[in-house]
């Protein structure tokens, strides 16, 4: 009996246990390292859908509050229009046409006067809103090509280019410009006119 255990527990015996032991060990650790690896890339992967879609959300919440602020701007502007052009010229027709002198009391009167200051402040708010949106935009752009950059840093990389089986592109649409785009192909940007004074 006590043979057959000397026998039993030999080197060869023991070298393969040994070497079993270390193959299981490297089985359970690829296995925990595939699973966490492709668990991540999954986690940004689901972050960037969630992303694109606060995007395209943001997007369309700019263009809704510029476009509205703009209608109602251009409203004040023609409500302002239309009830100075009613006052005004009754106004003067009526009080100071009579070469009495009265003219020169207009001058130190407070007549009517077309709101300018609500106007102004009507398009200070267009401005201050298109620059705001227009931030808002930008660092949600930023916030979502970091995330894919991340996810491509992942697969690409190594242990992570071992181990994930997902390594399919994503593709993100951002918002430009078909001058912004020409620029960029051209590396050119001549056209420094703003407003296009030169044009007919």
């Amino acid at each position: 009996m006590k043979t057959e255990n000397k026998n039993f527990w030999n080197a060869k015996t023991i070298s393969m246990i040994v070497g079993g032991a270390i193959v299981a060990l490297f089985v359970v650790i690829f296995i925990s390292m595939k699973i966490s690896y492709n668990n991540r890339e999954i986690d940004i992967r689901k972050q960037i859908e969630a992303e694109k879609d606060i995007y395209q959300q943001n997007f369309d919440k700019q263009y809704k509050i510029i476009a509205q602020l703009v209608q109602v701007a251009e409203r004040n502007v023609e409500v302002n229009k239309e009830a100075f052009k009613e006052i005004y010229p009754e106004l003067i027709e009526g009080r100071y046409s009579q070469g009495d002198g009265t003219l020169m009391k207009w001058i130190q009167e407070s007549n009517p006067t077309w709101d300018m200051q609500a106007i102004t402040q009507t398009y200070n708010k267009v401005s201050v809103a298109v620059e705001s949106q227009r931030e808002d935009l930008y660092n949600q752009a930023k916030k979502l090509r970091d995330i894919v950059r991340e996810r491509e840093a992942l697969i690409e990389k190594f242990p992570g280019s071992w181990f994930i089986s997902n390594k399919e592109k994503i593709e993100i649409t951002l918002i430009t410009s078909g001058r912004t785009k020409e620029v960029f192909q051209t590396g050119e940007e001549n056209d420094i006119d703003l407003f296009d004074r030169n044009k007919n």
